[in-house]
């Protein structure tokens, strides 16, 4: 059996994570001091993490840091989207 990148055991974990939470892209970015953007790029693969923010990540997710480098098949199946999880659209942006 062929192993995973670990990219995508990355960006799959913390799209699981974020999701369980409940918190949007922009929420964990708020929670972890860095930009929805960067958490978008981690999170479709286009870049990975430094040691630092993967511990800032974790922390505000409140989980281990090991977790977001696990390889667990179960988090593969986690909606795309907070909306599918919650049924409802969440958005803090001010227009």
């Amino acid at each position: 059996m062929a192993r995973k990148d670990i990219r995508d055991i990355f960006r799959i974990n913390l799209r699981y994570y974020r999701i369980k939470n409940k918190m949007t892209q922009e929420d964990l970015a708020v929670k972890s001091d860095l930009t929805d953007k960067y958490i978008s790029d981690l999170e479709r693969g286009i870049f990975s993490p430094s040691l630092e923010k993967l511990d800032m990540l974790a922390e505000a997710l409140n989980i281990d840091t090991y977790l977001l480098l696990k390889d667990d098949n179960a988090h593969e199946n986690i909606p795309n989207r907070l909306d599918k999880v919650t049924g409802s659209r969440k958005s803090k942006r001010k227009y």
